[in-house]
């Protein structure tokens, strides 16, 4: 069997075996959806984790078991109130949690939706540390800066791009 050309999707010349932030992709077979349902609604997007999702959930969870040094912060959406009851399961209270705006805060209903569920997860999980690794507006995150919510942001390689082509201009 001869395997596909396939394009290259690491950034060249990057070290990889360098310490940071590494975010991991999982395809499956013919990208069925096997590993849960995603609803999709006025701007906001959930999971609800399968029988086979919550394996893979706890192999990635276990993967701080086998490997000295690496730690796993747990990614947290949710989507409007209905995905409450499920979208902080399995997530450890009082710890350090990732989330993202991307797509979620284009319009003021948007804004509200996200600082709603934002609200939700903080009184739910309590997190030590809420790591935002996408835009992080000062309109939707002072709030919880001035409750002495630690929230921590990291440009995403796209807003990196950006400001680049932005300031050669």
């Amino acid at each position: 069997m001869e395997l596909a050309n396939r394009k290259r999707i690491r950034l060249e010349g990057f070290d990889y075996s360098s310490s940071g932030a590494y975010f991991m992709t999982i395809c499956t077979y013919n990208r069925e959806q096997i590993l849960g349902d995603i609803n999709v609604g006025q701007g906001l997007c959930s999971c609800r984790l399968s029988h086979i999702g919550r394996i893979v959930q706890d192999g990635i969870q276990n993967i701080t078991n086998r490997y000295v040094g690496i730690k796993i912060i747990p990614n947290v959406q949710w989507g409007n109130e209905e995905s409450y009851d499920f979208c902080f399961d399995g997530i450890p209270k009082e710890s350090t949690i990732a989330i993202s705006t991307n797509g979620c805060i284009k319009s003021s209903y948007d804004k509200f939706l996200f600082r709603s569920g934002l609200d939700k997860m903080i009184e739910v999980l309590s997190p030590n540390t809420i790591v935002v690794y996408s835009s992080m507006p000062e309109s939707v995150f002072s709030a919880y800066v001035n409750q002495g919510i630690y929230i921590v942001n990291i440009e995403n390689y796209n807003s990196t791009v950006r400001k680049k082509v932005e300031d050669n201009r």
